[in-house]
């Protein structure tokens, strides 16, 4: 905690003095608001001070005592005035698109009309609790993307102290309930919800397990033989994956580009494919399904269909050993209805 400094009066007598000996003045009267004006380490010092009136000659005592505080600050290594500053004032220099999001939606909403060194470690569990809530043991939570998150509340508290730590938050993690995997019906239905210019994305990642944006990454050179071979954008592991009947059937009425480097889905992006496809099972009852189940989706077929995760991880392009992916299968409630049924 940065330990406020008091300015006594005879501080403020003596700066007087000094301005009564002509020594070089430290701040200037713009308007009827002071700022500082000096020179530290090199760099110009000019900011507006919570201090207004008086005159050159006969400055206010407030001026004296912001003009003090804010030397104190730039000793410690602070921004000049920062530890008095709103969180919402305090921007960041070219925060990457995740942490804009982060500060726009999260950050500011909630930590915005605190000052600096206000945000402790009981205000950042405050905030878990109003984000994530609690657990069944009354237990913060916590996705674990978290740390990505407070990652943009570091970011604006860098920007006064550079040293600045995230406390730490003892916490437990979200566990979401894993849906029942799709059916083929299922995903017929939701696809007469699709926009037409998100089906052809809809079916490759539905046939070949794909992210959205390897399919939106596909080009002619990755189609040979009958089969996709493609790097993986999100671990640089390698997809081989057989292009079955029913996709072919559904790429020949796709329009190929001439230029085998060209995109053959052109003009869409991730975010856009990924709304529309989570809308679409929405409206047709299935809410919670978006495009990572349609990955689930040839996961589950085929486990369901005998064949081991090791199998399942090389269609999926997992890493070989990858914990992730039994997570990908769930048995069918239908195939293990009719396994009980044999008992008897």
């Amino acid at each position: 905690m940065v330990q406020k400094v008091t300015i006594s009066q005879n501080m403020v007598d003596s700066s007087r003095r000094n301005i009564k000996e002509r020594e070089p003045m430290k701040m200037r009267l713009l308007g009827k608001r002071w700022y500082s004006n000096f020179s530290h380490e090199g760099k110009k010092q000019q900011f507006a001070l919570n201090a207004w009136g008086g005159t050159m000659e006969n400055p206010p005592n407030q001026a004296f005592i912001e003009l003090g505080e804010l030397m104190s600050d730039l000793k410690r290594g602070l921004c000049p005035g920062g530890v008095r500053r709103k969180i919402k004032d305090i921007k960041v220099a070219k925060p990457t698109k995740r942490e804009a999001d982060d500060l726009r939606l999260h950050i500011y909403p909630f930590f915005g009309e605190y000052t600096w060194v206000e945000v402790d470690k009981d205000l950042v569990e405050k905030y878990f609790e109003k984000r994530w809530g609690l657990n069944s043991r009354g237990e913060l939570q916590a996705p674990s993307t978290v740390d990505k998150e407070l990652r943009a509340l570091a970011r604006v508290m860098e920007v006064v102290d550079s040293n600045w730590k995230k406390p730490k938050i003892k916490h437990g993690k979200i566990l979401k309930e894993t849906l029942d995997p799709l059916t083929y019906d299922q995903i017929v239905l939701a696809l007469t919800k699709l926009p037409v210019q998100h089906h052809g994305v809809f079916w490759v990642m539905a046939y070949t397990a794909m992210d959205i944006s390897d399919v939106l990454a596909l080009t002619p050179k990755h189609f040979k033989d009958g089969w996709i071979f493609k790097e993986r954008g999100k671990t640089g592991q390698d997809i081989a994956v057989p292009v079955c009947d029913s996709l072919k059937d559904i790429l020949r009425n796709t329009p190929y580009p001439l230029d085998k480097n060209m995109r053959i889905f052109p003009d869409i992006n991730d975010k856009s494919v990924s709304s529309a496809v989570r809308r679409a099972f929405s409206q047709v009852g299935l809410n919670g399904y978006g495009s990572k189940y349609l990955r689930r989706y040839v996961a589950s077929m085929l486990f369901d269909d005998g064949y081991s995760h090791d199998w399942i991880g090389k269609a999926l392009a997992h890493a070989e050993g990858s914990k992730m992916t039994p997570k990908y299968t769930k048995i069918y409630k239908e195939t293990l209805s009719k396994a009980f049924a044999k008992l008897g």
